[in-house]
């Protein structure tokens, strides 16, 4: 069984995609369309942070120079 990966992008109702596939015309396949995770979504359980760290991040805003 052939099979074949590729990007798409979707526009305007269709899916238009990245390169050519290996079928042949009036071919009959089976289609398996995922979305590509964004890149914070797909750091999931890859990037680990320590408690403290991420009680850090949790506290309430302070003012800092950025902030002027």
């Amino acid at each position: 069984m052939k099979s074949a990966t590729t990007m798409a992008i979707y526009e305007n109702g269709t899916l238009r995609l990245k390169r050519r596939l290996p079928f042949r015309n009036h071919e009959q396949i089976i289609v398996r369309i995922l979305r590509k995770p964004d890149s914070i979504e797909g750091t999931r359980g890859v990037i680990q942070v320590s408690r403290s760290f991420a009680r850090e991040l949790l506290r309430p805003h302070r003012a800092s120079l950025l902030d002027r």
